[in-house]
């Protein structure tokens, strides 16, 4: 596969992308950077609200020493609607502040179904958000029906930090509007969690929940802890679990 090594917004396929679409590649190869670092785009935005990233699928191994959102699909992708997605991916990390086998950080996020991720992360970084699928989700405010449907995530993660927030489909997750909806729904968990730095949150499908209705998730994950744990969520504030 292919090698890229590279500083800010590296990506195997391309490391800075705006108002695109980017449907049906698959991307096999190892990635080393900083910042925004993706197995197929470092850093991807739009501000159209209708582009998608759809039949998407990596396989690889990606590595860095301090970045700001590390992805096998991409370290940040913002107001993006995703479909079908997947990624094989073994994460090395010394410091990061968002992770996950498919996202580093989705912003803005306005849709999200049947995408999957295997693979593991490593991280011995403080003040992280580490997910499965992703480090840190923040939900579009206008959204008015579930967005993160029918995802699944088999990915071990392991967190030395202090103060990290690390979770099985997602580290942490933000809603702050107004719309009474479960914005994750059918979402499933596989992969064990351990996240032993001091005042660590771990979860079994989300580490830290803020304003983020969860309905119909499951885990069979295996979450160890240091100050918040739960076999679902760690930290709840104000959302709703059912």
């Amino acid at each position: 596969g292919k090698k890229v090594k590279g500083g800010n917004n590296t990506g195997i396929l391309v490391g800075w992308a705006n108002n695109i679409d980017i449907i049906n590649c698959s991307v096999k190869g190892d990635a080393e950077g900083t910042n925004y670092l993706g197995g197929i785009v470092g850093y991807i935005e739009t501000d159209q609200e209708t582009n998608v990233l759809s039949n998407l699928k990596y396989e690889g191994i990606l590595t860095s020493s301090s970045a700001i959102g590390v992805g096998g699909i991409a370290g940040k992708c913002k107001l993006y609607n995703i479909y079908n997605v997947y990624a094989n991916a073994n994460i090395s990390l010394k410091s990061v502040n968002t992770a996950g086998c498919l996202f580093g950080n989705l912003d803005e996020l306005k849709d999200m179904n049947t995408c999957s991720a295997i693979g593991s992360i490593t991280s011995s970084g403080a003040d992280s958000q580490i997910g499965g699928l992703a480090g840190q989700i923040v939900f579009n405010e206008q959204s008015t029906s579930d967005v993160l449907t029918q995802c699944t995530a088999d990915v071990n993660i392991i967190s030395t930090g202090e103060r990290n927030k690390i979770g099985g489909i997602a580290g942490q997750t933000t809603y702050s509007g107004t719309n009474s909806l479960s914005l994750i729904s059918q979402c499933s968990s596989f992969g064990n969690i351990s996240a032993t730095g001091t005042e660590s949150i771990s979860g079994g499908v989300v580490g830290d929940v803020i304003g983020t209705s969860i309905q119909d998730c499951y885990s069979s994950a295996e979450v160890e802890g240091s100050q918040y744990s739960g076999g679902l969520v760690g930290y709840v504030t104000n959302a709703t679990i059912n």
